[in-house]
């Protein structure tokens, strides 16, 4: 493990360290997805391009994004998991991808939409609030609003190398 300014070289530093920090332990779905949250530039628009685009993505054939709210500022904490709260828009989905190490679990919150994976990007399942998608490394997945409302769930991710740095994401969003 490289040593970074002020990061610590071993599993027992990086405890010390973290053991130490003042951190947000506790979030409230209400709150992080509250208007004012929505409006104060926490949550941002997330979407990455590349690969060819698969059929599935024409079921909602708006934007391959999301709004993405990241609850652990990785930087600043050695979490190995991302944390987001994010939505999707009607008719838009959540660029379909997959990444080298990391799994993915999905919670839907509100909404109804569809989850998208298979080896071949060919496998759709209807998905609504209370639902959870998970997709291990390597396996191709996506989310698309087929609802009026915004879609709203949960993602965690991981592991992901500490120091802010994210897993290899390989896209499936070409034009």
């Amino acid at each position: 493990m490289v040593q970074q300014a002020d990061k610590p070289v071993t599993q027992e530093e990086r405890a010390e360290r973290n053991r130490a920090l003042k951190t947000k332990r506790v979030y409230h779905i209400s709150e992080e997805y509250a208007a004012d949250g929505l409006e104060s530039g926490r949550f941002r628009r997330v979407a990455l391009k590349g690969g060819v685009k698969p059929p599935v993505a024409y079921r909602t054939p708006g934007e391959g994004a999301i709004m993405g709210n990241n609850l652990v500022n990785r930087q600043e904490v050695d979490s190995c998991h991302l944390i987001q709260c994010a939505y999707i828009e009607p008719g838009n989905r959540k660029y379909l991808h997959h990444h080298v190490n990391a799994e993915t679990i999905w919670v839907v919150i509100e909404g109804e939409g569809e989850f998208y994976g298979g080896p071949d990007l060919d496998e759709v399942h209807a998905v609504k609030a209370g639902d959870i998608c998970h997709a291990l490394p390597g396996q191709w997945h996506g989310m698309g609003n087929t609802g009026t409302t915004r879609l709203k769930y949960i993602s965690i991710e991981g592991p992901m190398p500490y120091g802010g740095a994210f897993d290899t994401t390989i896209v499936c969003e070409g034009e």
